[in-house]
């Protein structure tokens, strides 16, 4: 069985994911700095048990473009939210990972109704900001960098790993 990526806009965002199967539905998030790729050969097991497996590309991850600003955990929930309204997930499984899993139990607290089963796997959930002087000092430069070099800068990679290196970390 193999996987193509599909395409739509979603909140202005050019939006990739994968559907596979049929059967219920299960949506499955990646986490930080991950992407729907690396959930296909679960994709693949998922439809052959009889389920429709949907694995999205979070906004700045994978084949799906990158916000203009700093998103919140509420943003990238009324992302999700408008990507499950227009590909037709009425109903679903939610499979969250690290950061996806955040987002999957944000998910489900918000829209109770459309999840059926919460699923989460190493989920980046309760935790305080943690973030040293130098994160902060990165993390503010990183929110005035993101208005001034565009994602699709050809500096963009640069400044990024320029970024990580100085706040000492390669997770957002």
């Amino acid at each position: 069985m193999e996987i193509k990526d599909k395409k739509i806009i979603i909140i202005g965002l050019e939006t990739t994911y994968t559907d596979v199967g049929s059967g219920e539905a299960v949506l499955i998030m990646h986490g930080w700095a991950a992407s729907s790729a690396y959930w296909k050969d679960i994709s693949i097991m998922l439809a052959e048990k009889g389920f429709r497996a949907v694995a999205l590309d979070l906004p700045g991850f994978g084949g799906t473009s990158a916000p203009n600003s700093v998103w919140s955990l509420n943003d990238y929930a009324d992302f999700v939210d408008s990507f499950t309204g227009e590909i037709g997930l009425n109903r679903f499984h939610l499979l969250g990972h690290s950061f996806g899993g955040a987002l999957a139990m944000k998910m489900s607290v918000r829209e109770p109704g459309k999840i059926s089963k919460l699923i989460l796997c190493d989920a980046a959930a309760i935790r305080g900001e943690r973030l040293n002087l130098r994160q902060k000092i990165s993390k503010f430069l990183a929110n005035i960098g993101s208005k001034l070099v565009s994602s699709t800068s050809p500096f963009y990679k640069i400044a990024e790993k320029l970024a990580y290196r100085f706040a000492g970390s390669y997770d957002y």
